[in-house]
C-alpha cells in the first residue's frame, strides 16, 4: 500500500505500510487520515503525526500505527525533497559508522 502526498508547490512524497489481510481497512483508513490533514504543510511531519494521533477516538493498534507511519514517510519524503538532502541528514545523520557486535557459540542442545 502506497501513500502519496503532493504539495501545492508540485512536491510529491510517498510513503507505504501493509497490513496482510487489510489492504481496504488500511486504504479507507489512510484516506480517513488524510482528510483530517487536508491543507496543512507537510513541512512539519511531526505536527501531522500528532494531528492524525488526535484525529482517532481509540488512538493506536495497528491500524492507525501503519497509516500514521505511512503517511510520516510520505512527509518526510516531501521535507527531504524541499531541502534537497537525503532523510537521513534530516535526522541527524548516522551516529557511529560501524557497530561492534558480540557472538557467542553454543553448541546444539546445551544451555544457553
Amino acid at each position: 500500500m502506497f501513500v502519496q502526498i503532493e504539495t501545492d508547490a508540485g512536491v510529491t512524497g510517498i510513503g507505504e505500510d501493509m497490513l496482510k489481510g487489510k489492504a481496504r481497512t488500511i486504504a479507507a483508513e489512510i484516506a480517513d487520515a488524510l482528510g483530517a490533514s487536508w491543507g496543512r504543510c507537510p513541512l512539519d511531519p511531526e505536527w501531522i503525526w500528532n494531528l492524525v494521533y488526535e484525529s482517532d477516538r481509540y488512538r493506536g493498534g495497528p491500524i492507525l500505527t501503519r497509516v500514521m507511519s505511512a503517511i510520516d514517510m510520505a512527509c518526510w519524503d516531501i521535507l527531504g525533497k524541499v531541502h534537497e538532502k537525503q532523510v537521513r541528514q534530516l535526522l541527524g545523520n548516522p551516529y557511529r559508522d560501524t557497530v561492534q557486535l558480540y557472538g557467542r557459540l553454543c553448541k546444539p542442545g546445551t544451555p544457553e
